[in-house]
């Protein structure tokens, strides 16, 4: 006798439903054959426990569809890899900045003592080091001329005998950020495809630069489809335009992202290798490969630059070499410091200009040398929670790089 079709109720999903369900169908299709429906009896055990299998089953799937959503993931993790699917970048950037003011008393000149004696004017050097008396530390991110006329300075010494004036006190002001400078080396095997390196540390804020052994650079980017990069410039027309630096383009094939976690860093390489490089860093306009089969010209009038390296796969791979790595990291959780926090300096990265200088007055200008914040230095301190991660999301859609509109072009320059 063929078997009759069964109705199911596929909309029962929590454990009494089910029960009630499976109580229902037994005594309708099977009431000769199963007549145990008493609470304490083995029959109630078997549909207790279908029942608790199927309550279960309903809510992992209810819980797996709700963590596939930015709105209704609970989860941190699942909140963060739904964010980056949008476009915005998570990171532990425990880091704090703001400006110090560094003090120097340097020589007036000889000749003119209402200046300053340009050989005795020295210049501290970006990576400074300083830190606070909690043991903060804090690294210099830009280089400071004590020659710059804007610096303020006072009179600091005048000769007793003549009444001139023979030394200055300078005030220079520069922007510090939370950290320490680490180098570590990472061996790098044979060539992998996508290859991925980790840096155990705690707090790592930034990459500041990887070279291999055979002294190749690699660079930082948002994605490894992106290829060019925007490097500083020493401005050779400074005095007249009043602009120290600018930013110029640079096609860069050795490539990394990086996924930065509580514990540690996460370096991600492309899976090109030396062999497939065809071109140079710097593209030629000749590579663009737009030409069609049977026509002797290009019929585009515009090309995009990042097309001018051939058969690129995402960046050229490390292999067979040791990578070492600079990096900065925070030596605590809370790198934020009050007003006159910063004020000692551990490792002063002085130049002087003068080639012919004295020993004893350049030790006495670096003795000199002192350092304090003016206001606080604040920064992140905590870790954003699921609403703000969210929230940051749905913005970064909104904010990601694109020109179309007139305030997005203002935005952009």
């Amino acid at each position: 006798m063929p078997r009759k079709d069964r109705t199911i109720k596929y909309t029962d999903r929590d454990f009494d439903t089910i029960k009630e369900s499976l109580i229902n169908y037994a005594q309708r299709y099977y009431p000769d054959t199963y007549r145990d429906f008493g609470d304490a009896g083995f029959g109630a055990l078997m549909t207790d426990y279908v029942a608790y299998v199927g309550d279960i089953l309903s809510f992992y799937l209810d819980y797996q569809a709700n963590e596939t959503y930015l709105d209704t993931a609970i989860e941190f993790n699942n909140v963060i890899k739904i964010a980056k699917t949008l476009g915005y970048k998570f990171s532990y950037d425990y880091t704090s900045q703001g400006l110090v003011s560094f003090y120097a008393t340097i020589p007036a000149s000889n000749s003119n003592e209402t200046q300053l004696d340009s050989d005795y004017a020295p210049v501290l050097k970006k990576g400074a080091a300083l830190a606070t008396e909690d043991d903060s530390l804090f690294i210099l991110t830009e280089d400071i001329n004590f020659a710059d006329p804007d610096n303020q300075r006072e009179v600091a010494l005048v000769s007793e005998t003549t009444g001139r004036v023979t030394h200055y006190a300078v005030r220079a002001i520069g922007n510090v950020v939370s950290g320490e400078l680490v180098t570590t080396e990472l061996v790098v095997g044979a060539f992998e495809k996508f290859k991925k390196l980790e840096i155990l540390d705690d707090f790592i804020t930034e990459i500041v630069s990887v070279l291999d052994s055979d002294g190749n650079e690699y660079f930082e980017v948002d994605y490894l489809s992106q290829n060019i990069i925007y490097q500083e410039v020493k401005n050779s027309n400074a005095p007249t335009d009043k602009v120290q630096s600018i930013m110029k383009p640079k096609l860069v094939t050795r490539r990394f992202e990086v996924e930065k976690k509580s514990d540690r860093a996460v370096l991600q390489f492309g899976y090109g290798s030396d062999r497939n490089l065809t071109s140079d860093t710097y593209g030629r306009p000749e590579n663009v490969a737009i030409q069609k089969f049977g026509r002797p010209y290009v019929s585009s009038t515009s090309f995009d630059p990042t097309n001018l390296i051939e058969n690129d796969k995402f960046g050229i791979a490390p292999a067979n070499t040791t990578l070492t790595v600079k990096y900065l990291r925070n030596s605590t959780l809370n790198p934020n410091a009050s007003k006159g926090q910063v004020n000692i300096i551990t490792d002063a990265r002085l130049v002087f200009p003068g080639t012919n200088n004295l020993a004893s007055t350049e030790e006495s200008v670096f003795q000199s040398l002192a350092a304090s914040n003016e206001n606080p230095i604040v920064g992140s301190v905590s870790v954003p929670d699921t609403d703000e991660i969210r929230a940051r999301a749905i913005a970064a859609v909104a904010s990601q790089k694109r020109a179309v509109t007139k305030q997005d072009y203002e935005s952009l320059c």
